[in-house]
């Protein structure tokens, strides 16, 4: 039952990129697939076989596949792909992807593009003075003195509205980044399964930055396969006029493609609540505070060291160095202490850049501690 599957797969993905609830996409997906499959064949014959509903199911999963794109263009072949992923996720994420990819390029391959709609008709311009001027009655005209102007919706009050191009899991967006050198405007994918954001070696140059030899690596899962990217701090990212101070950078080869420099990820846009218009083809997003914890991006520059020491009367004094290798500050530091039974808090105000600062803290008597580790928690870039 290619059809059925691969029609219930494209209305799951429609329903998933909308930002429904799994659960409910897939639910509405099967009542979309399977209540008009059985509507179908219940009036061939008193009780419908699994040879008539198989042809039922054959027809409406054609129909489904033909349709969709005329409702939702450009979207069969992520949505497909979306769907299959979500469906064939307990079988790991490469077999999940590989499935997805061989359904997505097969349902390309069958079902015929959708064309794109007429290109408007230009108008002629018109001078001013011919234009027909608007009737305002006088009783609902505002005297020029008590108009309020309203703030811009991308200005530096925390709201962005992000245009975008292309559709499904393809949303191209533009965001500039901030260097030595001077800002780099590129165009980005946006990707809600990225941890971190990424940049080509070619989409590093322009910003004057270069990798250096002691960097940070993390790993990354590609389409390719993982990779180990080394990591850069650029000074900033701009999203519209909104200007995020420091973001970390994986350098990553195959994350960039075409006219796309890399991925937008989530040590950025987890910043934001965000919303998606389709119809405006707009990213509404709102920041959820200036003083954010902005552990995804911390905790790759800052390594931590840590000794303890018992005394005879059962105290115990834990000491934790945090070491900032980055070329900006770091404050607001919460570094966990986890014993066997019990975790523990410390706390650094600020540490300054390529430095490190020591805190001591003693922890209640009778603590198992013999054997214990410390994590970051929390932590954001220094705001002077």
């Amino acid at each position: 039952m290619v059809p059925v599957g691969l029609a219930l797969s494209a209305v799951l993905g429609v329903g998933l990129t909308r930002n429904l609830p799994s659960q409910g996409a897939l639910l509405g997906a099967l009542l979309v697939i399977f209540l008009p499959i059985l509507g179908l064949g219940s009036p061939l014959r008193r009780g419908p076989g699994p040879a008539v509903l198989g042809l039922a199911g054959w027809c409406w999963g054609a129909v489904l596949l033909v349709a969709l794109p005329m409702y939702f263009p450009g979207e069969l072949g992520p949505s497909v792909h979306g769907g299959v992923s979500w469906i064939a996720a307990p079988a790991g994420e490469e077999i999940a992807g590989a499935v997805a990819d061989a359904g997505e390029a097969f349902v390309t391959m069958v079902v015929p593009a959708t064309a794109a709609p007429p290109t408007a008709e230009e108008l002629e311009a018109v001078d001013a003075e011919l234009r027909e001027p608007r009737s305002i009655p006088v009783e609902e005209a505002i005297p020029l003195d008590e108009v309020t102007a309203e703030p811009p919706l991308d200005g530096p009050t925390g709201r962005v509205v992000l245009p975008y191009e292309g559709g499904g899991r393809s949303m191209r967006v533009p965001v500039t980044f901030h260097g030595p050198a001077q800002p780099v405007t590129q165009t980005m994918l946006f990707d809600t399964g990225a941890t971190l954001t990424t940049l080509s070696t070619e989409g590093l140059a322009g910003l004057g930055l270069r990798v250096p030899a002691d960097a940070p690596v993390v790993t990354l899962s590609t389409a390719n396969g993982q990779v180990d990217a080394p990591l850069v701090l650029v000074d900033g990212l701009g999203l519209g006029a909104e200007i995020i101070p420091y973001a970390t950078i994986a350098v990553c080869e195959p994350c960039a493609e075409g006219e796309v420099s890399g991925l937008l990820g989530l040590n950025v846009t987890g910043l934001f609540q965000v919303s998606l218009d389709h119809e405006e083809r707009e990213i509404d997003m709102t920041l959820r505070g200036r003083l954010i914890d902005r552990y995804a991006d911390v905790v790759h520059w800052v390594s931590l060291d840590s000794t303890a020491k018992v005394w005879t009367d059962g105290r115990i004094e834990v000491e934790v160095t945090a070491d900032n290798r980055a070329h900006a500050g770091v404050e607001g530091l919460s570094i966990e202490v986890a014993c066997s039974s019990r975790s523990f808090a410390v706390g650094l105000e600020s540490v300054p850049p390529n430095s490190a600062r020591t805190s001591k803290v003693s922890l209640p008597r009778g603590t198992d501690c013999r054997e214990y580790r410390v994590m970051l928690r929390e932590g954001r870039w220094s705001s002077d």
